[in-house]
């Protein structure tokens, strides 16, 4: 977090030590008309893509802080390229909280794949599990695909190399063991791209990464000759046995128009991380907002419907739990009706 001091008084300055843009613009807004400088406490939430859901749910978080939370606190929502992105910029201290994939919070708290340069992130803490995300084979009706066996030789879109999507999907295909030939046709695709290119008839297949129900989704299914499919089998249940990142899950038959029967698939899950050195009063503050308010956020979020306490607090979870989050968790648990 950054404390920056604001006045409109001639000669005042503003202190950003290394604020993002976004936070000082929002500092300097609160400032207007101000006849004395006030101390605000910016804290930067690292999301994804603007187009994405990450950015969405961090906005809708920041904007419920900024409109009904204190007034010494400005909570900035942070685009960025992803998972990855957010838990080495976390590392180097400049981001205070952070929505990261499940599967690359295990890797940056052993220190693995990108996170073995700069180490095992000791200090990286959970708040919360918000959502699963589901592994979702999208496919054009008519392609012949029944299930990722018949991904090979189809043009299909695993994610752009530089997002989590990507890494995600990579793990399941290499327990199909396809050939460089099976996977000539295999593309990159990134934000809105996904969607026009999947529409236009020029990929057969997606492999998202997302939690439900999605607009998107919900058009390549109405507009775009799109359904979704099973994803199961030996070389599932073999991926599940060798790694606690899956687990498996379903998209419901009611999730969307169209969807005439429940989708077997595996998940991770969209976990919600600080440092270490969070204060307790700000870890503290999120949380109970968060879990107050999950009816509320849903409205504009889908995905963030209300899930048992056990399930917010553990799943997809290697980090330890910062102190104050873990006590907000015994309290939810303590109270009348849970």
């Amino acid at each position: 977090m950054d404390r920056i001091s604001v006045s409109t008084r001639r000669g005042a300055r503003v202190v950003s030590r290394g604020l993002p843009v976004a936070a000082t613009v929002a500092a300097l807004a609160l400032g207007a008309g101000a006849a004395v400088a006030r101390d605000i406490t910016v804290v930067t939430f690292g999301s994804a893509s603007l187009a994405g859901t990450y950015h969405a749910v961090v906005g809708a978080i920041c904007d419920l802080a900024n409109r009904t939370g204190r007034r010494d606190l400005r909570c900035s929502p942070e685009p960025t390229p992803g998972s990855v992105y957010n838990l080495l910029a976390m590392q180097r201290g400049e981001l205070d909280f952070a929505l990261v994939q499940s599967d690359w919070q295990r890797r940056a708290v052993e220190g693995t794949g990108p996170f073995a340069e700069t180490g095992p992130m000791e200090d990286l803490r959970g708040v919360m599990s918000l959502y699963p995300e589901a592994v979702t084979l999208l496919v054009r009706k008519g392609a012949g695909i029944n299930g990722i066996e018949d991904l090979a030789g189809k043009t299909v879109d695993i994610g752009d190399p530089v997002i989590a999507r990507r890494a995600t999907n990579e793990r399941l295909l290499a327990a199909l063991e396809l050939s460089d030939e099976d996977r000539a046709k295999f593309v990159g695709l990134a934000g809105s791209a996904v969607r026009a290119e999947f529409c236009r008839g020029a990929v057969d297949a997606v492999l998202l990464v997302l939690g439900h129900p999605n607009a998107s989704v919900q058009s390549a299914l109405s507009d775009c000759n799109g359904e979704i499919v099973s994803i199961r089998g030996p070389v599932v249940d073999a991926l599940l046995a060798e790694s606690s990142d899956f687990a498996r899950t379903e998209i419901s038959s009611d999730t969307y128009g169209g969807l005439f029967a429940d989708i077997d698939t595996i998940s991770v899950s969209a976990t919600l991380v600080t440092r270490a050195d969070t204060s307790d009063e700000t870890v503290d503050y999120f949380s109970r907002m968060i879990l107050d308010n999950l009816g509320l956020l849903a409205t504009s979020n889908p995905v963030l419907r209300e899930r048992p306490l056990e399930r917010l607090k553990g799943d997809g979870m290697t980090a330890a739990l910062h102190p104050a989050a873990e006590a907000v968790f015994a309290a939810k648990a303590g109270a009348p009706g849970q």
